[in-house]
């Protein structure tokens, strides 16, 4: 005879299950109509589209459901420039309303692309090109960059850095390894801490350029910055040391 609590794990899997898979449709369905109503709003006929066009609007579909719910997050400004300033290296980084981090880094001793300016701060006279780095993820004023580094040797090195946004700065805190532009911490992985703050800097003009058959998207920076009284400890120069942009 069949245990009693046996046929009750087995109902009760099975209803986990139904639940699961209810949930699934009903998640399913929703993202079916919510993309019948972009479609509408583009004056497009989801009957009309073949096997190629459906698939070019939905990944349309999902960068507008991608920058729809960043532009309604209040902490980060997106498409504008961040700085984190290290003793010797400074670093530049924009976060895209595609939820992409772009990334790159001067000596700040450099004559070809820094000058000083009347006021004693500094200016970028040469743009300085930011190239993809690897891609964030927002949730209120919590943020993760999941970043991949080709280093020297061929090899790659993915991390995940987390931290937060604190008005006009973001605070990262601790990093550790994660799959290929993944958020989830490796099996076994360590945390590690840190302690490296970029600063939001208005000052800095942005150019961006799609992406073409010869290159991915990228930007152009040129302008004025502020320099911080008390440089903190360059450990994002630490963190970058091997890799190449």
């Amino acid at each position: 005879m069949i245990n009693m609590k046996i046929i009750k794990k087995i109902q009760m899997i099975f209803l986990v299950l139904l639940i699961i898979s209810c949930k699934s449709a009903k998640k399913s369905e929703e993202i079916r109509m919510s993309f019948q109503k972009y479609l509408e709003s583009r004056n497009i006929n989801i009957e009309k589209l073949d096997d190629s066009n459906y698939t070019d609007f939905y990944m349309d579909f999902l960068d507008f459901k991608t920058k729809s719910a960043l532009s309604k997050n209040p902490f980060l400004k997106l498409n504008e420039v961040y700085m984190y300033e290290g003793p010797n290296v400074i670093t530049f980084c924009i976060f895209s309303d595609e939820s992409k981090v772009y990334l790159n880094r001067i000596n700040k001793k450099s004559t070809e692309y820094i000058i000083k300016t009347d006021d004693e701060n500094l200016k970028i006279k040469k743009q300085l090109k930011l190239d993809f780095l690897g891609n964030f993820d927002l949730q209120d004023n919590l943020i993760k960059v999941s970043r991949n580094e080709r280093e020297l040797s061929s090899k790659e090195r993915d991390d995940c850095d987390v931290g937060y946004i604190n008005g006009d700065s973001i605070h990262f805190i601790e990093k550790y390894r994660t799959k290929k532009f993944a958020y989830k911490k490796k099996w076994l992985a360590k945390t590690y801490k840190t302690d490296y703050v970029f600063y939001y800097q208005p000052n800095i003009n942005i150019t961006r350029f799609e992406r073409t058959k010869d290159h991915n998207p990228y930007y152009l920076i040129e302008g004025a910055f502020k320099i911080e009284l008390e440089p903190e400890k360059d450990r994002m120069t630490e963190l970058l040391e091997k890799a190449k942009f």
